[in-house]
């Protein structure tokens, strides 16, 4: 358990206060795209080592919605153009930003996802989605810098990524999902085989 933290909280000080972290928050790409996911799966892999049968969190977060709800409303905040103005031009938001991905996304999401009913996860998945379209989008139509920090072509560079992250992942999460529905058929006509072959 020591162990998982001294790392958990090496990796975060090499994602945020180090010459690594400050690489990434010179590009808004590199910001967004790897940063940001990274401090959230920093606390993601600390959450499943850790706290994934912790009794308390557990007995406050049931069946995962409290976490769910935490990771949609501080994630989504973190994607907005000017909370990311906002982390690098003061040090206090900089601060909640290393501090909230990893501890209010990351681990929620760690102890949460598997605990929400499948339906649930499809809508989360499909929101996600939307918002990567939507931003894309905005990135790509705006005539105006959204980031004061970053300049009008990397704007447009991760309009685009975004795009092309929620194209992909559409295309998998269907292609799973066709997957999924073609091993249950099979499984079934094996099962139906194996009933008529016992009979």
């Amino acid at each position: 358990m020591s162990r998982s933290i001294l790392f958990f909280v090496l990796f975060l000080y090499l994602l945020s206060y180090s010459i690594i972290g400050q690489w990434f928050e010179v590009s808004m790409v590199r910001h967004v795209l790897i940063q940001i996911p990274c401090l959230v799966l920093a606390g993601y892999l600390f959450g499943r080592k850790s706290l994934i049968n912790n009794r308390f969190l557990i007995l406050i977060n049931d069946k995962g919605l409290a976490g769910i709800l935490m990771c949609i409303f501080i994630g989504g905040y973190w994607m907005l153009p000017r909370a990311l103005d906002a982390a690098l031009a003061g040090s206090n938001m900089a601060l909640v930003k290393y501090i909230s991905l990893p501890f209010f996304v990351g681990i929620p999401l760690a102890i949460s996802w598997q605990r929400i009913h499948p339906i649930a996860r499809a809508v989360i998945k499909i929101e996600f989605l939307t918002m990567l379209f939507r931003l894309g989008w905005l990135y790509l139509v705006s005539p105006n810098r959204l980031c004061n920090f970053y300049q009008l072509n990397e704007q447009i560079i991760l309009g685009k990524c975004f795009l092309i992250i929620a194209t992909s992942l559409s295309l998998y999460w269907i292609l799973q999902l066709f997957a999924e529905d073609y091993r249950e058929q099979e499984t079934l006509k094996k099962n139906n085989l194996y009933d008529q072959a016992s009979s």
